[in-house]
């Protein structure tokens, strides 16, 4: 029965999750909410260390860096198009 109860509990925070995801884009721009999801991982190696004892690998480190840099990356060049979308003026547009 108690892991009936467990099972059911995650299920619950599941599919809560989820529905907060989504209002999350709702609310807000994608660009912004996006890179929260990226916390998850020195969450779950925090999580990890504390209630397993177990220590990330350097693996670990490369791909959060991996990620963090792509991110950063990401983040960058969607400032700078839109920079670029706002400078320029629009095309020309012929009626004939």
């Amino acid at each position: 029965m108690y892991e009936w109860t467990l099972l059911t509990g995650v299920g619950v925070l599941g599919a809560l999750s989820q529905s907060f995801w989504i209002r999350s884009f709702r609310a807000g721009e994608a660009s912004v909410v996006a890179p929260f999801d990226y916390l998850r991982l020195p969450i779950a190696a925090t999580i990890g260390f504390v209630g397993f004892a177990e220590l990330p690998t350097l693996w670990t480190f490369v791909g959060a860096g991996v990620i963090v840099g792509s991110t950063l990356y990401i983040a960058h060049r969607e400032v700078q198009l839109r920079k670029r979308a706002t400078t320029d003026p629009e095309p020309a547009v012929s009626g004939k």
